[in-house]
């Protein structure tokens, strides 16, 4: 009798309590986001972004940004400057990058725009190397024709502009988030793997060059 009523606690116990794996299991992870490619002609690089981001694209070699994705919370463009860092016996540091971004502000308020509140610059990495988020928040001007053409075409709206300063040798690169809101740090990051998946000096694909 003693057997039989030990064997039934366990029976009991062994239904009531999940095994440890089931415990420890948790929500299933939400599936990796689809990626495609983009090859931009005029700067020569492939980038990988999510479709469901950036929900459309322009190339245009002549425009400010050769390579302008669009998405609902803010778009990106990218440019490329040839042969900025050829003479450069190692990989930049941070006041290699602060001399472009001061070079940045400078023109952008010269240009007629108005700055709301302090620049802020924080440091991030990709590709194993430094890169600098040059963070601007400003004010269009009333006259139109002054607007860049890149960024909400109204007059006295407030935007900010992240600049991604990055260097892949030889050339310096400027991804620029453009937003009517502080980006958010999920945001951020997806900017930042963005460059970290980029292929710089890309060479076109076969479907690419149809």
């Amino acid at each position: 009798m003693r057997f039989r009523t030990k064997a039934l606690v366990l029976l009991a116990l062994a239904v009531l309590v999940p095994p440890a794996a089931s415990c420890l299991r948790g929500p299933k992870p939400a599936p990796a986001p689809a990626l495609t490619t983009a090859f931009s002609p005029a700067l020569g690089i492939r980038v990988t972004y999510d479709p469901e981001v950036f929900t459309s694209i322009v190339s245009e070699g002549s425009s400010e940004f050769p390579l302008y994705l669009r998405g609902e919370d803010y778009n990106l463009g990218i440019k490329r400057i040839r042969a900025a860092g050829i003479l450069l016996a190692k990989e930049p540091q941070a006041d290699f990058f602060q001399f472009f971004a001061q070079q940045v502000r400078f023109q952008l308020i010269k240009a007629g725009l108005t700055p709301l509140e302090p620049e802020v610059d924080e440091e991030f990495t990709a590709q194993g190397k430094a890169g600098l988020c040059q963070i601007l928040h400003f004010r269009n001007p009333e006259d139109t024709k002054l607007i860049p053409s890149y960024v909400p075409q109204e007059p006295g709206a407030e935007y900010y502009l992240y600049y991604h300063h990055f260097y892949s040798k030889p050339d310096y690169f400027f991804f620029t988030a453009i937003s009517r809101q502080a980006l958010t740090p999920e945001q951020r990051a997806e900017i930042v793997a963005l460059i970290d998946a980029t292929e710089f000096n890309a060479q076109p694909i076969a479907a690419e060059e149809e």
